[in-house]
């Protein structure tokens, strides 16, 4: 079934809420259902974050093989299996339950964006996978406001099935939509360039032919974005420890979504957008003095506009980058390869900042993930030509 833009990108929103939620509802159990320690909570987070993390490229790979309705047929009877059960389970058992449920996770992005590649003109993608982008941030917000609101009304135990009843509901909504994948002529199929002259990286043989330089480009550069990204969460929360007020973390996080958004929302308008290598670079630039302000969850918060405003437009670009170099019988695979490679990247990012930290002072958590993005920007940038807009 065919699926508008705008129903496409509400019921993305929606759907997302549920999934940004699954952190802090695992986490909620394991503290107040099961009464352990946070270290035993982030066990469990974890856990669940590697296991959905691992299956993103092979989600892709069944789509492209299998196409979307029968794979998300096995997610939602997945996920049921899972949130009915969780709240019941002794500590062991939910953190290897936890895995498998993040294995059979529903994976969003990449539904949404192979559904964007579809429903949206190739010179409009870059501002639809922006608007997407800004629909991922709303969810952000509400998800884990919403999660803690039950938790504390209601119980972490009644959060667990209201999490798992939005993940099948969604599920199921998008199986039964079934919305059209990509199609492209065989003028777009990609196909690896001859690097023996100019500057691109020269690839190993072993590779398969649709892994091409510009395609490995976007990938490092998508890890990097989440290295900045998943830094600065880190370092925030560091800055907000040092200066006692941790209270308002949540302040802080808050306005740093809603820069993002309304930087999305007027990326989405203009007519032309700088290639997502300099977004990239312009947002470890912005990133790198935030360290720099005043104590204070005000000072901080000011300080995130420039990056704030820049995070939604790089991400949105990013994507549109890797749909523009995925091939057409691929498009599945490389989505779920890129989405575990941001992964990645944001967990590195989150050891950086945190060693960087621990090492020195939240400042430095903010500078070495800046300059960790600053330099694959750079380096992209040198082996990657921008492509004409």
């Amino acid at each position: 079934m065919t699926i508008g833009l705008r129903p496409l990108l509400a019921l993305a929103t929606l759907a997302r809420i549920p999934v940004t939620a699954i952190t802090v509802g695992l986490a909620l159990q394991v503290v107040l259902g099961l009464h352990r320690d946070y270290t035993a909570a982030g066990l469990v987070t974890a856990t669940n974050t590697v296991g959905a993390a691992v299956s993103a490229p092979l989600f892709g790979y069944l789509v492209d093989r299998r196409g979307l309705r029968p794979v998300l047929v096995l997610t939602a009877t997945a996920q049921a299996l899972f949130w009915t059960t969780a709240p019941d389970l002794p500590y062991v058992a939910l953190a290897v339950a936890a895995f498998a449920g993040g294995m059979f996770s529903l994976q969003t992005n990449i539904i949404v964006r192979q559904c964007i590649a579809a429903v949206v003109p190739e010179a409009k993608r870059s501002a639809a996978y922006t608007l997407d982008a800004v629909s991922t941030e709303i969810a952000i917000m509400l998800g884990p406001f919403l999660a803690g609101l039950v938790a504390a009304t209601v119980s972490p135990h009644i959060l667990m099935f209201a999490i798992g009843t939005g993940n099948v509901v969604a599920t199921a909504a998008f199986a039964v939509l079934d919305p059209s994948m990509p199609t492209r002529s065989g003028d777009e199929i990609v196909v690896r360039p001859d690097s023996s002259s100019g500057r691109e990286f020269p690839l190993p043989h072993w590779l398969p032919m649709w892994v091409t330089p510009p395609l490995l480009g976007v990938f490092v550069a998508g890890a990097a974005t989440m290295i900045v990204l998943g830094g600065t969460e880190v370092a925030v929360i560091a800055a907000m420890r040092r200066a006692d007020q941790v209270a308002a973390t949540g302040v802080v996080f808050a306005a740093w979504s809603g820069f993002s958004i309304v930087g999305g929302l007027l990326a989405a308008r203009l007519p032309r957008t700088p290639p997502a290598r300099t977004m990239l670079a312009l947002l470890a630039l912005c990133t790198a003095p935030i360290g720099m302000a005043g104590v204070g969850w005000w000072q901080l918060s000011l300080a995130l506009i420039p990056a704030g405003t820049l995070c939604a437009p790089t991400i949105g670009l990013l994507a549109a980058d890797i749909n523009r170099h995925a091939p057409p019988d691929r498009c599945g695979t490389v989505m779920g390869l890129y989405s575990g490679t941001c992964s990645a990247g944001l967990a590195l990012g989150v050891l950086l900042a945190g060693s960087a930290v621990d090492a020195d002072s939240p400042a430095a958590g903010f500078s070495s993930v800046a300059a960790a993005g600053l330099l694959v920007a750079v380096l992209v940038g040198f082996y990657s030509p921008a492509p004409s807009r």
